[in-house]
């Protein structure tokens, strides 16, 4: 009865208003019908609450001496707590809430008794609950009962009497540098079959065996025993290409783990030992879910270092002018062939800041090109058959292609954050 007025009396138990409501501040009046029990209190200028409770004998049954209100669902407070922990039994957290569903009869005659009331005094069953619930939680288990953003929110089902663990995933974030010209930087799932497993992709699913995620991703799983990871990275740059200087950055997530305590160091040291020569992380650090779009809304300015060659000898002062006149321009790209099967077929205009012509002989040359985030480099080069304009083999009045192409350094220090 307590919880009907809970927002009243501030240092009460809703056991301590209940008790009050019965014994100091209300009375009860039978005198007109013994099946109809009306409560009142004066709130204030002739204004009263009257409670009709008659109506329940068909729908809301309980058994003799039983709580009306709530079937008695707050007496099995311990049991379902014992059920909640149960369920939470593997899994490593140190915050939580608690989420309950309650039988549709309690919450409608609950609603019944708030709008005969008309005042907005009462709490709900379920507030209660849950509240009492995590109390008894965080003191068994000794952890925070927490919201926001809590590492697991618990659901539990009163009716049925079982929990559901919702597990919030990890997030790492950290630099990747990559050396191995073969992998791509995410999962890439076979286009034939779609992941599920084919004679074209050997039964694995993908169209790569590996990938700069799967090789990060693989000691941090075990670790943090989740079964699921995804990869989040500022960008990305093509398999054939690779990834110097301090490294992309990039966050793991990973989902639904049972272990979060880990140990950052340790994992970057295996990560990188197992994969020398091929990849490496550094600057690990736990970060928020939030931090996700932050990274990957930045942009910055890209430094790449491009070998390429020309059907046709080119003299290096004619190199050398072609460089310049691309210098601080903008072209036009239209989305590459190469990449028009999943990307929308759209005009981008993306600024070159600088263009510097690093060694030169006969039809090679090494160019290191600064320019805006998101312009295909390979396409400035070669032209895309006309679909990149302006461009360098335009300009040398000879076809030109890219032989290998690196990411030297992102300019993380001019970063723009896209609203």
């Amino acid at each position: 009865m307590g919880r009907q007025v809970g927002m009243v009396g501030s240092g009460l138990t809703n056991t301590e208003r209940g008790i009050s409501l019965l014994e100091h501040k209300y009375f009860l009046d039978q005198s007109k019908n013994k099946d109809f029990i009306t409560v009142k209190e004066h709130l204030g200028r002739d204004k009263y609450i009257s409670i009709d409770i008659n109506h329940t004998t068909s729908t809301h049954s309980t058994e003799k001496g039983g709580c009306q209100l709530c079937l008695g669902l707050l007496l099995e407070k311990e049991i379902l707590v014992d059920i909640a922990i149960s369920a939470t039994s593997d899994y490593s957290f140190s915050t939580f809430e608690v989420g309950s569903t309650v039988d549709r009869k309690i919450l409608d005659f609950e609603k019944k008794i708030q709008d005969s009331i008309g005042e907005k005094l009462g709490e709900s069953i379920k507030t209660q609950l849950n509240r009492e619930m995590g109390i008894l939680i965080s003191k068994k288990l000794n952890i925070i009962l927490e919201r926001p953003n809590p590492e697991v929110t618990i659901l539990i089902d009163t009716l049925y009497g079982v929990a559901e663990p919702t597990v919030r995933s990890l997030f790492i974030e950290g630099c990747y540098v990559k050396l191995d010209r073969t992998i791509p930087q995410t999962r890439w799932p076979c286009r034939k079959c779609r992941g599920r497993g084919c004679s074209t992709c050997n039964e694995t699913g993908q169209t790569y065996p590996e990938s700069v995620q799967s090789l990060i991703a693989k000691p941090f799983l075990k670790a943090s025993l989740s079964s699921l990871d995804s990869f989040h990275g500022m960008g990305r740059e093509d398999i054939d290409a690779r990834m110097l200087g301090d490294g992309r950055p990039f966050i793991l997530e990973l989902k639904t783990p049972k272990q979060r305590d880990l140990d950052l160091p340790s994992l970057k040291s295996l990560v990188n030992d197992e994969n020398e020569g091929r990849i490496s992380i550094s600057s690990l650090s736990f970060v928020d879910k939030k931090r996700v779009r932050e990274l990957k809304n930045t942009s910055c300015d890209k430094l790449y270092r491009v070998k390429i060659s020309s059907v046709s000898t080119i003299s290096k002062e004619k190199l050398k002018k072609g460089a310049a006149a691309l210098t601080g321009t903008v072209v036009e790209q239209r989305t590459p062939k190469r990449v028009s099967h999943r990307r929308s077929d759209l005009i981008r205009k993306r600024g070159i800041r600088t263009i510097d012509v690093i060694d030169f002989s006969d039809n090679h040359a090494v160019l290191e090109i600064r320019a805006e985030h998101g312009t295909y480099i390979k396409e400035l080069v070669s032209g895309d058959e006309g679909r990149t304009k302006p461009n360098f083999s335009e300009l040398l009045d000879s076809q030109c292609k890219v032989e290998q192409l690196d990411v030297v350094q992102l300019y993380l220090q001019e970063t723009e954050v896209e609203k």
